[in-house]
């Protein structure tokens, strides 16, 4: 009663009681108070089911959506591995025959003679014998776990001498070379498969530099791993299409491609190699007639590794 005489006419609440104050013709003071307790349990037990239900029905909405999403991504995960499956089986089945058909041509070529029928029959099987080859090895790095090797090894030595074995390759097509390794570093990674992208990235620079061009390799420590670019001149290209480079089958001059023998599949499994590593390789264009392919490999630790 004082607590609400001691705030003057008007409405309020204390406790579990709300409260008028009112002042009356004679001067007295009025003051009507009433218990609201039943009505405040109802509102808090009104509050507590309207939560509970809303969880529940968030609850029943999330399962169904569950439900539903894997029901609807079933197809497409049994299509994704049915695709995973496909390229290793078909290139088991195709290594057969083509075996027989180089081992064929050969016995041929032994009983009447060389022809030039049957070189071109020979060219174009280990055309395909290396479609096959590298289809695979795009397959398996594309896998969540791509079967990679792991050990410490000579990373400068490892680029070293591959890139040397293209020396030759690149003076026969009057291309000049040049090297800039980085002595004594050492990764934890695939050897193999290393060596396997600094070819790709050779190969790819001696095949579509310019007449008379210039091709240039560097290896050096980056902070968290290692650095490897690989630079070359080019007839001149248009620089929005660095980007689709690393696509499969995409060739920036398709007639060329098909001369040098390539299948536009090499950078994509650079790209693999590289992910495969905890790394990334990018492509860019300091000029429109020179390219540039940035590899960086993070130095992953053992442990993680290993994982």
């Amino acid at each position: 009663m004082q607590f609400a005489l001691s705030h003057g006419a008007g409405t309020g609440y204390r406790d579990t009681y709300k409260y008028r104050i009112v002042e009356s013709e004679d001067g007295n003071w009025l003051a009507v108070f009433l218990d609201c307790r039943d009505e405040l349990h109802s509102i808090r037990d009104y509050g507590i089911a309207s939560i509970l239900a809303l969880a529940a029905c968030i609850g029943l909405v999330y399962v169904l959506i569950l439900v539903l999403s894997r029901k609807a991504m079933a197809p497409v995960a049994q299509s994704v591995e049915k695709q995973k499956h496909f390229i290793p089986d078909a290139s088991h089945e195709l290594k057969t025959p083509l075996t027989v058909i180089i081992t064929s041509l050969k016995v041929l070529e032994m009983d009447v003679g060389p022809q030039k029928w049957i070189d071109k029959a020979q060219g174009q099987v280990e055309h395909l014998r290396k479609l096959v080859n590298q289809l695979v090895t795009l397959s398996r790095l594309d896998e969540e776990k791509p079967p990679l090797t792991l050990a410490e090894f000579n990373i400068s030595e490892a680029v070293q001498e591959t890139a040397e074995s293209f020396r030759d390759f690149a003076a026969a097509n009057d291309r000049t070379l040049e090297l800039a390794v980085a002595g004594e570093l050492t990764y934890y990674g695939d050897e193999y498969a290393i060596r396997q992208l600094v070819s790709i990235l050779m190969d790819n620079a001696v095949k579509y530099s310019d007449e008379g061009g210039r091709i240039r390799l560097t290896l050096k420590k980056a902070k968290k791993g290692v650095l490897l670019r690989a630079f070359n001149t080019c007839p001149e290209i248009d620089i929005a299409e660095t980007d689709k480079l690393f696509d499969r089958f995409y060739r920036v001059d398709k007639s060329r491609s098909k001369q040098s023998g390539g299948f536009g599949i090499g950078l994509s499994i650079a790209r693999g190699i590289a992910e495969a590593h905890g790394g990334s390789i990018r492509a860019n264009c300091p000029d429109p007639r020179s390219i540039e392919f940035t590899v960086t490999l993070k130095q992953p630790s053992r442990k993680k590794a290993e994982k």
